[in-house]
């Protein structure tokens, strides 16, 4: 057996004390065990501290740390805990999943004996705030419903605006098991930082474009949808529309050489462009414009009605008719 824990789990938390036990459980009781805890909690207020200082002598659990005060940025945690992990791999279970006890057992064996993966991710079974089993993700995720495989190869680079741009091929962080070493190589870790949201989805393009990716076909992961989720908070204050541009800007030079890429960003247009303007996100909307443009992704008249919507909505926001609104979503629904 390895002198040093072959895994590193890291649990961050906020607010999630009605979640925090059921989660933790589920790590401690894993039937794979050389794997080290790290609980890291972002100044929660509704006694999720108590609870995690239960599990301080517990003997895989390496250290509870709080923050006095909540950063606002779970992916803040994130970049702690890679920096605190000592394992070969990475497995990063936010606090109101919880995980199959074969987990790690399952995804570390897959990731030993394919070393040139960046990550390894599983189904998950979507369950509600009472655990009650929704469903699994795979049976409405377009892109691994048609998967029967045990495991699946992702492994061509050129899919990323297509896995990652257009749709989200990995719905929930809590169903992956990273390389660690390889996850520091590629991540910009004070980029990551900055995201509140999205920083998933940033770690998963640095990583896929120069990694392969394996999916196993098993739900090992309980993916908990809640009216507390950070994402659907996030969708309703405009932060995740910002953050996606963001990462778009941030990997552009990258994606424009795939040929998937042309249509991946028409349809994040089609999909999300009103809601931008709506949000009031000028600056970062017609940067992407322009990018778009030169890129030769826009055809000129397209370019410059999407160009002239943004400037009357920045400047009278309230004043201009609805028939432009629906001019603009005829424009954005042809290629």
């Amino acid at each position: 057996m390895c002198s040093f824990p072959l895994v590193s789990v890291i649990i961050p938390n906020y607010n999630h004390a009605d979640f925090l036990r059921q989660r933790i459980e589920s790590v401690l009781k894993q039937t794979y065990s050389n794997f080290e805890v790290f609980l890291l909690d972002d100044g929660s207020t509704d006694g999720s501290l108590e609870i995690l200082n239960q599990y301080e002598e517990y003997p895989r659990v390496k250290a509870v740390i709080s923050n006095g005060k909540n950063t606002g940025s779970v992916f803040r945690q994130w970049v702690k805990g890679i920096n605190l992990a000592t394992g070969k791999y990475l497995w990063i279970a936010e606090s109101d999943d919880f995980a199959h006890e074969t987990f790690l057992e399952e995804t570390v064996k897959l990731a030993e004996e394919h070393d040139n993966a960046g990550l390894v991710f599983t189904d998950s079974f979507n369950i509600d705030e009472h655990g009650n089993v929704k469903g699994k993700v795979s049976e409405r995720h377009t892109l691994i419903s048609s998967i029967e495989q045990e495991f699946y190869w992702f492994d061509d680079h050129t899919k990323v605006p297509d896995y990652f741009i257009d749709n989200m091929l990995i719905l929930n962080a809590s169903s992956v098991l990273f390389d660690l070493k390889k996850l520091r190589e590629r991540v910009d870790l004070e980029q990551l930082e900055q995201y509140k949201n999205t920083g998933d989805q940033f770690a998963y393009i640095a990583l896929y474009l120069k990694h392969k990716m394996i999916y196993l076909n098993r739900p090992l992961n309980y993916r908990r949808i809640h009216g507390r989720n950070t994402t659907a908070l996030n969708f309703e204050n405009g932060i995740i529309y910002k953050e996606r541009i963001d990462i778009i800007n941030y990997f552009f030079s990258a994606l424009m050489k795939f040929p998937a890429s042309k249509q991946a960003f028409n349809n994040y247009l089609r999909q999300n462009f009103l809601k931008v303007t709506d949000f009031g996100l000028f600056q970062e909307i017609e940067k992407l414009l322009n990018r778009f443009y030169k890129a030769g992704y826009l055809s000129f008249q397209k370019y410059l009605l999407l160009k002239l919507y943004t400037l009357i909505t920045r400047i009278a926001p309230k004043q201009h008719p609805y028939k432009f609104r629906y001019k603009i979503k005829k424009v954005l629904r042809n290629k």
